[in-house]
């Protein structure tokens, strides 16, 4: 049986993998320059964003799921 992965699940999800990848293709960079600052912003930016995107998407599919029950 095929599991369908809910929207509010599958892009926050493949968001954070992104951010995952560009971390790890990063760290060598910030490593030398030392820049551990700017960092941690993009990355708690990055992650708050992806927080948002979850609840944002999560919101949209129960008025969307609330609208189809009612016809």
């Amino acid at each position: 049986m095929r599991r369908k992965f809910k929207r509010h699940i599958l892009i926050p999800l493949i968001l954070l993998v992104y951010v995952a990848i560009m971390v790890v293709m990063a760290l060598p960079k910030y490593q030398e320059s030392g820049n551990w600052k700017e960092f941690t912003i993009i990355l708690a930016v990055s992650l708050i964003l992806i927080v948002v995107i979850y609840f944002v998407y999560k919101r949209k599919e129960k008025l969307r799921d609330k609208f189809n029950n009612r016809n």
